[in-house]
């Protein structure tokens, strides 16, 4: 979960439940072991749910908040806050997230329910089909934004409840569509983002929940169902300590299911779980994987720019030309976010566009949007082709990644003298790695396949609260 998130939240002098307890590490040994019985008892099940904390994400450098230097224990002491290893719209999906994603995928989950607000549960795969990934055959790509690190083109939506919300998300409060950003929203609770819907035209808020904010009706009552069917219930990185949905996992028990808790600190849960592992969520899921012999796709983010171009005519007296074959003294390239141009860009700094043909490459300003213009006479015969390199911002780990963008001359025509043309998105690389994976001995990398190439309650039962 984000600092940026805890700090957004409105403070509460008690919150709830032990802070800063001691973790438990059991020897690896004992923990593998386990995981072997988790192994075998999920590939027996025929329905799992797996819930999601704060802590499958530590991995990626965004701290928890009850751990010995979580978030809401250095709150308490006093001290100052923790700092976070990366920005949080950058941070990478862990091992854990990419691996749950997966076995939704291929039909080894049901269900996820995730507590976090930090898109990360949104994690997916597809084959990657542009011309960077080209030569990537068969790797898989994930969207993690066009927004966050569990969704994009991902997880199917009818099997993820984002209980707490999603950072990177903006809800309409008329339709109730939900609209995914590949930027974080600045603020909790519900605040309108002074954007509209592309659906119905309603006002946009941030979807976030604070502490008076209801869980989304239709999020909580599938959480159940589903919990309801599940002969196995996995928590992974959780204190279970925030109602309502804490008090969920423990009802797959009613109907002789199993419930298992992954984490670093003991929870009000342990004694009436099946199993619990005292280990590291990254651990524990690289085991499972080896042992049920499934890969996990190494991480590839597509983000989405949109592109359109602007038609710059000759002077009053030279328009004559357009009919000439003529159909412009220049053309302006503009890059925007597919959101809207005012919008943020995050992961791009710059650009250079090279017009093929013509030794010249244009360097564009970091001012948005961004625009790249060519002075030269443009002919109705002719097919422009731009080549893009986008410079990513230093956080992202990725210099650059490349775009073509094809305009033919002969669809330029006068209705192109009051403005820009539509434009079209298009797809770009913005990061491209293989997860570290904490393991200890008996496992191998090649368990990560390839190469970075490659029932009613009311709404107040429905706030989150501590037990």
């Amino acid at each position: 979960m984000s600092l940026s998130y805890a700090q957004r939240l409105a403070r509460r002098k008690d919150l709830g439940g032990a802070l800063g307890d001691p973790e438990v590490h059991e020897d690896v040994e004992r923990w593998s072991s386990k995981c072997e019985t988790l192994a075998r008892w999920w590939s027996d099940a025929k329905h799992v749910v797996v819930y999601t904390g704060a802590g499958v994400s530590t991995s990626c450098g965004i701290p928890d908040f009850r751990g010995p230097q979580g978030i809401w224990t250095k709150q308490q002491r006093g001290e100052a806050m923790p700092t976070c290893d990366v920005k949080f719209g950058f941070a990478k999906p862990s091992l854990t997230h990419l691996a749950i994603a997966h076995l939704v995928k291929v039909g080894r989950v049901d269900y996820v329910a995730s507590q976090n607000v930090d898109g990360e549960d949104r994690c997916t795969n597809e084959t990657a089909e542009m011309a960077w990934t080209s030569a990537l055959t068969e790797t898989e790509r994930i969207y993690r934004t066009l927004a966050g690190i569990h969704a994009r083109t991902g997880i199917d939506k009818e099997k993820l409840a984002e209980l707490h919300g999603n950072c990177f998300s903006e809800r309409c409060e008329k339709c109730n569509k939900v609209h995914l950003r590949d930027f974080e929203m600045r603020t909790v609770g519900f605040k309108y983002t002074r954007r509209k819907c592309d659906a119905c035209g309603g006002r946009l808020t941030d979807n976030i929940l604070d502490w008076e904010n209801a869980l989304p009706d239709d999020e909580l009552d599938a959480t159940i169902h589903h919990t309801e069917q599940a002969d196995l219930v996995v928590c992974m990185g959780t204190s279970l300590r925030i109602t309502p949905v804490c008090d969920l996992p423990e009802q797959v028990q009613a109907n002789g299911g199993k419930l298992v808790i992954v984490n670093l600190q003991a929870t009000p849960k342990d004694e009436r779980a099946d199993l619990v592992i005292h280990a590291k969520c990254d651990q524990v899921m690289a085991q499972l994987l080896k042992h049920m012999e499934i890969k996990v796709p190494p991480y590839v983010r597509v983000d989405k720019a949109r592109i359109s171009y602007h038609v710059l005519f000759p002077t009053p007296p030279h328009r004559k030309q357009f009919s000439h074959g003529v159909r412009g003294s220049g053309i302006k390239l503009i890059f925007s976010s597919v959101h809207h141009p005012k919008c943020p860009l995050p992961f791009v700094r710059s650009l250079s566009v090279e017009l093929e043909g013509e030794n010249r490459i244009i360097e564009t300003t970091n001012q948005l949007p961004l625009v790249a213009t060519f002075h030269r006479k443009v002919y109705a015969h002719e097919v422009l082709v731009f080549r893009i390199r986008v410079h990513h911002v230093e956080q992202v780990g990725m210099e650059t990644s490349s775009i073509e963008y094809t305009v033919r001359c002969s669809d330029i025509s006068s209705n192109l003298l009051a403005g820009e043309d539509g434009g079209r998105e298009c797809e770009f690389v913005s990061q491209a790695y293989t997860p570290p994976i904490l393991y200890q001995s008996g496992l191998d990398e090649d368990y990560v396949a390839g190469a970075v190439l490659g029932h009613e309650s009311t709404n107040t039962k429905r706030r989150m609260e501590f037990t």
